[in-house]
């Protein structure tokens, strides 16, 4: 088989194809042996996937903003997280602080009773 019979054998395909089926490609396997292969798709099918993109594409959306709204919400809390450890850190100071005086308060007392006793 040539080019032109490969080309008049297409044609007969495409116009023999019942009205339910498209024709997607016909890919020519080995060129030297003038073997084709048609591949058909029910129009049915094509729909469906259509279809299921679409629905795909909405939930891909919808997850895509509840993402967004999670990452909003962990920055919030890593936020909130840090400030609660400053303060904590801030409290903690002024406890060794006020340890530390509390100390330094006994001592002198300690100091006076031996100044004194």
């Amino acid at each position: 088989m040539n080019r032109n019979n490969v080309n008049s054998l297409s044609q007969s395909l495409i116009v023999s194809c019942p009205s339910s089926y498209l024709l997607v490609s016909i890919p020519i396997a080995d060129r030297t042996s003038s073997h084709c292969t048609v591949n058909l798709v029910n129009k049915d099918q094509l729909e469906i996937l259509c279809s299921l993109r679409a629905s795909v594409s909405v939930e891909k959306d919808a997850i895509s903003t509840e993402l967004d709204k999670v990452k909003g919400s962990l920055k919030l809390a890593e936020d909130r997280a840090k400030a609660h450890r400053e303060e904590v850190n801030k409290l903690l100071m002024e406890k060794i602080e006020l340890q530390g005086e509390g100390i330094n308060q006994r001592e002198k007392m300690l100091e006076r009773e031996r100044e004194f006793g």
